[in-house]
């Protein structure tokens, strides 16, 4: 009697679909964390190459009409707004026609909230600005 009953039992486990969805979901689970991941990462690359571009941009218009005296004044004022990221380097020229040059680079490894990705963290966010120097 109880191995007909055990036979019953393990049928009716075959049979019932309880539960499927739960298994699926399971396998599914780390593809869809890896990709939210992905978009957490780009955004915070993105958010910081605009971030980048508009500490620049404030500087070099600084620069134009005197606020700011020299290119090392501006170069100490751009790496001081951008102290969040501490390895950034940064480089502001002014040539002979009067245009103000600089070039910020900062690691991604500065950037990246997870790091879930090994290959994002070579990459570099390169900026670069110009302006004209107003007379």
């Amino acid at each position: 009697m109880k191995k007909w009953l055990a036979i019953t039992h393990l049928r009716r486990f075959r049979k019932d679909e309880n539960g499927s969805a739960t298994v699926e979901a399971i396998l599914w689970l780390p593809l869809f964390f890896l990709i939210l991941a992905l978009a957490v990462d780009a955004s915070m690359l993105f958010y910081a190459h605009n971030r980048v571009t508009k500490v620049m941009q404030d500087v070099n218009r600084s620069l134009s009409v005197n606020r700011i005296q020299s290119t090392t004044a501006a170069q100490s004022r751009i790496l001081a707004l951008l102290a969040d990221y501490p390895n950034a380097t940064a480089a502001t020229v002014v040539d002979t026609n009067g245009i103000i040059n600089s070039r910020v680079t900062v690691p991604a490894g500065d950037v990246l909230v997870l790091d879930f990705v090994p290959l994002l963290r070579s990459v570099s966010i390169n900026v670069q600005a110009q302006h004209y120097l107003e007379q």
